[in-house]
């Protein structure tokens, strides 16, 4: 898969507190959260064209190798996060294995947020508010 140059980037907070970098182009949009969110832990969203797939998400985070999703994978694992971080759904794990990635999505469910986990990797921790992010923009990429 190959990503595109980023072009005319903008930067915008929702009124539920998302932020977000949309890159404004044609094959490819930047959503992330980091620096002025007060986050504790950064990840970022790349959508991109795919000649097979149409679209792509890839989820960065940091130390993780990337995770690629499908509108359609995108959008359950919107639906899934969504669910455990309003307390809809009393879940222990998340777990997704892409089609597009050669890595799994794999997540524990804790009080305070969601433990993303990759063999050989540290594990990174995503508090409610930013697992409420994180699938929001999964959410954005899906309707997209």
């Amino acid at each position: 898969m190959r990503l595109m140059a980023q072009a005319r980037v903008r930067r915008s907070l929702s009124s539920k507190g998302v932020c977000a970098t949309a890159c404004k182009s044609s094959s490819l949009a930047v959503l992330n959260c980091r620096g002025s969110c007060k986050m504790s832990q950064r990840f970022e969203l790349v959508a991109s064209t795919h000649r097979s797939f149409v679209a792509l998400a890839t989820l960065r985070l940091p130390g993780h190798p990337l995770r690629r999703f499908t509108k359609e994978e995108a959008a359950i694992l919107s639906r899934a996060l969504d669910s455990v971080a309003t307390g809809d759904r009393r879940e222990q794990q998340i777990y997704m294995s892409p089609i597009a990635s050669d890595h799994d999505f794999d997540a524990r469910v804790e009080q305070s947020g969601v433990v993303l986990s990759s063999e050989g990797h540290g594990d990174v921790k995503l508090d409610w508010s930013e697992a409420r992010a994180l699938a929001e923009q999964l959410r954005l990429f899906a309707s997209g």
